[in-house]
């Protein structure tokens, strides 16, 4: 892992592809435990690291994407962020945050706020000035988190899980710099910036 930036609670990594294996078990651990009553249950034993390590290890390898790891005092991987062009959603937005996950343990400490500003600031420096998100409609911990970052509701989708289908909302910011004021006024507002 390269570039690293201390923080209150944790320390943030630029990903590299070496470190899929830790992305993939937060990604696994949370979906079970933050999920559990939205997505069918069978989908969720079925999870495995090794099929999610695959696929972080060839995100974390694309230039063209962010990835950032929150690890604790002695190495663990805490939780993660990952963003980059936009997949899915209006063109108005230039880049999309993929994925942002922390451990059940470690949520509600700034650790979310902490990536998000990392990535966000990434999207500025690359030059992204917007951004969008999307978030499951039952995940409503996660959607007051970005409310109150003032994220705005521009557009709903659904996909199917095992036969159930699983409503989407997308969040957007017609400014990054915008967004990252707010997150860095939330950290010194918490006291953790």
């Amino acid at each position: 892992m390269s570039e690293t930036r201390e923080t209150a609670v944790v320390q943030v990594l630029r990903a590299a592809s070496g470190d899929a294996d830790a992305i993939a078990q937060v990604k696994v651990d949370t979906w079970r435990t933050t999920y559990r009553s939205m997505v069918p249950d069978r989908y969720l034993e079925r999870m495995s690291y090794a099929a999610h390590a695959e696929d972080w290890s060839r995100i974390a390898g694309d230039p063209a994407t962010f990835v950032y790891v929150a690890e604790d005092g002695v190495g663990q991987a805490v939780g993660f962020v990952a963003g980059g062009p936009r997949w899915n959603g209006p063109e108005r937005y230039a880049a999309e945050l993929y994925a942002l996950y922390i451990r059940a343990e470690h949520q509600g400490r700034g650790v979310g706020t902490r990536l998000m500003e990392t990535l966000v600031t990434a999207f500025e420096r690359t030059g992204y000035s917007s951004m969008l998100l999307w978030a499951l409609i039952e995940n409503h911990r996660a959607r007051a988190f970005y409310e109150k970052l003032a994220g705005v509701a521009i557009a709903a989708q659904g996909f199917e899980i095992d036969g159930v289908r699983i409503g989407e909302i997308a969040y957007g910011w017609e400014q990054t710099g915008t967004l990252l004021d707010r997150l860095c006024n939330r950290d010194r507002a918490a006291g953790t910036g």
